[in-house]
């Protein structure tokens, strides 16, 4: 409801002030307005936004899903070495805290990449800054989404992300999103997986905001089994048609029961995807 979101209860709060002191609440309104849009109670979404489905009754199908012919990526042994070569967590900017653990590897281009993630639906993160954060705090006043949210900085190997993407429909509560860091070398592969630029990538899918009281602000809550949105992102890029090469390769010394640098639990088996473009 439109009465429900920041802006609808900043209206309700000037027009009590009206009542005592009518020039007052004028000048709060003029100021609301530059600084946030009026309540919009419309739920609007755009072209290939996500739903999940849910059957009332037995569904009679007799169609056949149309599977992708993605071939394993080789050499499978220098694979394994490669994957079980990369770091597998990320740790924060200010204090190098652990945090995400990563869970895909792209071979490909920059240029791929970033068109495969284009086409998939997903957006590139906004820098994070002053702007960046006014149109942050406006999506959370006035309940809505945000496509191009700025996503805090992650290092890997001490480095920041080169590339960044998120996908969310109508909330800046809940979406996907993902950091990308190219790595040193190239992929000693087979045929045209040989010689590919190296990306590790950590995705997670943030379900909810809270109040953190250690680091006195709102964080993001994610969803715990981080596999999930592992299959998540393979699944979008496999959509495209852009897949060249897929493999799905077991790390055997990640450690259990770890956290994000929010104290969120982390789940996984493990393993990393590795797509080529």
């Amino acid at each position: 409801m439109a009465s429900k979101t920041g802006s609808g209860r900043l209206d309700q709060g000037i027009n009590k002030i009206s009542e005592k002191y009518p020039s007052f609440a004028e000048l709060l309104g003029t100021v609301k307005q530059v600084v946030l849009k009026d309540a919009d109670a419309n739920i609007d979404y755009k072209a290939g936004v996500e739903m999940t489905i849910e059957l009332t009754k037995p569904l009679d199908w007799t169609g056949s899903a149309a599977i992708p012919d993605i071939p394993p990526i080789e050499p499978q042994d220098e694979l394994l070495r490669l994957v079980n070569s990369e770091p597998f967590r990320t740790a924060t900017e200010k204090d190098q805290r652990p945090s995400d653990i990563t869970s895909l590897m792209f071979l490909g281009s920059q240029e791929e990449i970033e068109n495969a993630f284009k086409t998939a639906g997903w957006s590139p993160a906004a820098q994070l800054n002053d702007q960046s954060k006014l149109e942050t705090f406006r999506a959370m006043a006035e309940m809505r989404g945000y496509q191009e949210a700025p996503v805090s900085v992650l290092l890997l190997d001490g480095r920041p992300p080169g590339m960044a993407f998120e996908k969310l429909n109508d909330t800046f509560a809940a979406r996907h999103h993902l950091r990308i860091g190219q790595r040193t070398g190239r992929f000693n592969g087979l045929g045209e997986f040989r010689g590919k630029a190296i990306w590790v990538c950590s995705a997670t899918h943030d379900t909810g905001i809270s109040f953190s009281e250690q680091n006195r602000t709102f964080i993001h809550k994610i969803d715990p089994n981080i596999d999930l949105e592992r299959a998540k992102v393979v699944n979008d890029l496999l959509l495209t048609g852009l897949v060249r090469g897929l493999s799905l390769v077991e790390r055997s010394s990640l450690p259990q029961n770890m956290t994000n640098a929010t104290g969120d639990a982390l789940k996984t088996d493990g393993s990393m995807a590795v797509v080529s473009f």
